[in-house]
């Protein structure tokens, strides 16, 4: 039932893949959210509503391997892959020991919904942490890393401006090159992917996006500002309207805390700050991409030594941690139950804005 769920779309998408390596022909099975359907349908009739292929083409290569692999095998190596590569990005983002860093990555709520829901938040989270603090050192690497997390759009929103914030220059130019040397890799192996996933694919995300509110688990489940002031009876313009202004101030907002730290321990606030405000900064989220959250929060906690630094804002940063932590899981079972307005995006980005004042205080010390 755990690898049927989102894993399992992820796992025929991956065969689907192999399947059409140089078939036109084939890869549209993917790409059209009806067969495509009727393929996830054919290998987990215990599912059930419409399942499509949501991610853009430069996804195919990485679920082409666990495609490849047997189900018990893949899924066990997916979850493996997932955190261990968001410990590695944590203990190096936030200077603890991995093992450390382990056991905080499994101590986060979002974690164990990333794996129930059998998604890759804790994956393409790493490439984003470990993207954004190494933007300075190692421009190359960190480009590269970035430019495979554009494989999930929403988890980066907030990451030109951190760095453009860094005047993170060469890893911007490297990033933009990785995604255009693998849009060229997917569009031969794959032909007509691109097109296809413009044509049918996103038109369903959008009317997936703009449906009215009911709630429905996912919507119940949602992170973003957007679908919370939908929920709470705005207009799909208006709604736009505001969840558009709202990204630009948050932007700006990260640009500028990264552009003011001079130290490490800054750093790492700015880098939460940027991660939590992911809510306002991408109009589709879900609780599940907390995951990529949730460990950085926590490990701040775990450096005592520099969040006392942070003036007398860290009280609040320590509230609106803890909140993060606790809230989002009972607003999703209060939103199901009785309608009312997912309180998660509210949550998340409380936390991105404690982090904003805290690293502006310790300025001020």
């Amino acid at each position: 039932m755990v690898a049927g769920r989102d894993f399992g779309v992820l796992w025929s998408g991956g065969r689907t893949a192999i399947a059409g390596l140089f078939r036109h022909a084939s890869i549209v099975t993917l790409f059209s959210p009806s067969r495509f359907g009727n393929v996830v349908k054919a290998d987990w009739p215990i599912l059930h509503g419409q399942r499509l292929w949501s991610y853009p083409p430069t996804m195919m290569p990485v679920m082409m391997v666990f495609g490849g692999l047997p189900l018990i095998g893949a899924a066990a190596l997916y979850v493996g892959v997932g955190i261990m590569v968001m410990s590695l990005a944590v203990a190096a983002a936030m200077d603890i020991r991995r093992d450390l860093a382990c056991l905080i990555v499994l101590m986060a709520p979002g974690t164990w919904d990333c794996i129930l829901a059998g998604q890759d938040s804790l994956i393409i989270g790493a490439l984003v942490i470990a993207g954004i603090m190494r933007a300075r050192r190692y421009p190359v690497l960190a480009g590269m890393l970035l430019g495979l997390a554009t494989a999930k759009p929403q988890l980066g929103m907030s990451t030109p401006a951190a760095l453009i914030g860094q005047k993170a220059w060469k890893a911007i130019f490297v990033a933009i090159v990785s995604v255009g040397v693998m849009a060229v890799l997917t569009s031969l192996l794959w032909p007509g992917a691109w097109g296809l996933w413009l044509s049918h694919v996103v038109p369903v995300q959008m009317a997936r996006m703009d449906r009215p509110y009911i709630p429905t688990p996912s919507q119940a489940y949602s992170g973003s500002l957007y679908e919370f002031m939908r929920a709470e009876g705005l207009g799909e313009a208006a709604s736009s309207f505001v969840s558009a202004i709202a990204s630009g101030l948050a932007m700006f907002g990260v640009a500028v805390v990264f552009r003011r730290a001079s130290h490490d321990r800054e750093r790492r606030v700015a880098l939460l700050a940027s991660l939590a405000l992911l809510p306002v900064a991408s109009p589709w989220l879900m609780d599940y991409d907390f995951a990529a959250i949730q460990p950085i929060a926590i490990a701040l906690i775990f450096q005592g030594r520099d969040i006392w630094e942070f003036g007398p804002s860290k009280y609040l940063l320590i509230i609106a941690i803890l909140a993060s932590l606790v809230l989002p899981e009972f607003g999703f079972i209060l939103s199901l139950r009785t309608g009312v307005a997912p309180i998660a995006p509210l949550v998340i980005s409380m936390l991105g804005l404690a982090a904003i004042v805290a690293s502006w205080q310790w300025r001020q010390e």
